[in-house]
């Protein structure tokens, strides 16, 4: 659901001087997990350099993909990555149309067997964006993600207002209209999650679906705002504190949704990160009343008590 793969036509990649000026300021600012993602990440032609590096200094690596390329790089990925996130939009039928890629869930499957022929203790993540094309299908992507062998299934509804992931401008009505969920759909999707909720209890106990009840009907909750029936739902967030967002473009942000707080031609990632700017900007924050947090669909809130 990011729009980076028509924003970077040109295949824009972090220049490797940039990368080793990027490693040394992780030393500096003791950096535990960095993320991975693109577009595809597999798909830049710097991030084994990258890889190794923060393998190099024991740094967690979590790696986001569509899976089309697992497969092939399967051995690369089991030697430096503790994770690895998926993207699944349905059953294999709703996966290979809403993807336009064939055999995209195929190539999938068989990327995630090869990863786990590699590393088994690999943690493996599918990710589903719930939007209009597949919203009736959630039990199917449930049992989707258990037969391709993942361990844990999470779902997040669409971003449909931010520039984040590269858009050059928020989406239009149509576009809109066309992946969010109308009200007679959010009050299917509502029934659809009841009985999900009372039909795979274990698997919420258990972890598999990595969201807690609550926190799956809170994108019911957040369609229904879209159509003006209800509030955004609260959240809870300490990303812009806690971490910080490098683009391609070397734009730093202080998470995907909020505009660049500098970029890395001007300076290191320390001095953008300790700058005047950013940190009034952190300083005044308030992510309860801020327009771009209460419509944001992937808050983190990391525990500090372990960093």
């Amino acid at each position: 659901m990011c729009d980076i793969w028509k924003a970077n036509a040109e295949r824009r990649d972090i220049p490797l001087h940039q990368i080793d000026n990027i490693l040394t300021d992780l030393d500096t600012l003791g950096v535990r997990l960095v993320t991975i993602t693109g577009g595809e990440a597999l798909m830049g032609k710097n991030l084994w350099h990258l890889l190794e590096g923060l393998h190099e200094r024991e740094i967690t690596i979590s790696l986001m993909s569509t899976g089309i390329l697992l497969e092939k790089h399967a051995h690369a990925i089991a030697q430096y990555c503790d994770a690895v996130t998926v993207s699944l939009d349905g059953d294999r039928e709703t996966h290979n149309a809403i993807r336009l890629i064939p055999h995209a869930f195929e190539r999938l499957s068989a990327g995630i067997n090869a990863l786990r022929i590699h590393a088994p203790n690999i943690t493996i993540v599918a990710r589903c964006v719930i939007q209009q094309a597949n919203y009736m299908k959630i039990p199917y992507i449930i049992h989707a993600a258990r037969g391709i062998n993942a361990d844990f299934v999470s779902f997040l509804p669409a971003d449909v207002y931010s520039q984040a992931f590269n858009r050059p401008n928020p989406w239009d009505t149509s576009r809109v209209q066309e992946i969010a969920l109308s009200p007679v759909q959010v009050t299917e999707l509502k029934s659809i999650i009841d009985k999900v909720i009372k039909r795979y209890r274990t698997l919420f106990t258990s972890g598999f679906i990595y969201e807690t009840p609550e926190a799956l009907l809170r994108i019911v909750q957040y369609y229904d705002a879209l159509n003006g029936r209800a509030k955004f739902p609260s959240i809870k967030c300490n990303a812009p504190w806690v971490s910080a967002v490098v683009e391609p473009n070397l734009d730093v942000k202080p998470c995907y949704f909020h505009p660049s707080i500098g970029n890395l031609n001007d300076g290191s990632l320390s001095e953008i990160i300790n700058s005047q700017n950013a940190r009034e900007f952190r300083q005044n924050l308030d992510i309860e009343k801020d327009p771009v947090c209460s419509r944001c669909v992937c808050p983190m809130n990391i525990s500090l008590a372990n960093a």
